[in-house]
């Protein structure tokens, strides 16, 4: 639906995550990154390179448990490394908004597109 909606315009990239009890899946396409902190170590989302609304295929999707104290950081092509700023700057325990800012300040470009995301599982830490 998105990629027909988008088919008159530049196009985008996108993210759609989908959070249930006990596990959170995800699917991405485009210059976006997705990553799960979890006990102090980073893993990946896996995406797939296209525009929405251009050339984009169906991405890949993944279900992965999701519980207290996990975070998901997302950020455009134009910051990166936001997973290890992330653990070096210590921003477990970091209000998401204030995380979020913490990472733009210090892990995007100054040319490139920016935008970063931080999402705590809700359950107390």
């Amino acid at each position: 639906t998105l990629h027909g909606a988008l088919r008159t315009t530049r196009g985008a990239v996108a993210v759609v995550l989908r959070l249930e009890a006990g596990r959170i899946g995800y699917a991405g396409v485009g210059n976006i990154a997705a990553t799960l902190i979890r006990r102090g170590e980073a893993a990946s989302l896996p995406g797939r390179w296209g525009v929405v609304g251009y050339n984009a295929a169906p991405p890949p999707t993944a279900w992965l448990p999701w519980q207290a104290g996990d975070h998901i950081v997302l950020h455009s092509d134009g910051c990166s490394r936001l997973a290890d700023l992330f653990l070096d700057r210590r921003l477990l325990h970091t209000h998401p908004a204030l995380a979020a800012a913490v990472l733009m300040r210090d892990g995007c470009g100054r040319v490139d597109d920016q935008m970063v995301m931080v999402l705590r599982h809700p359950a107390t830490l």
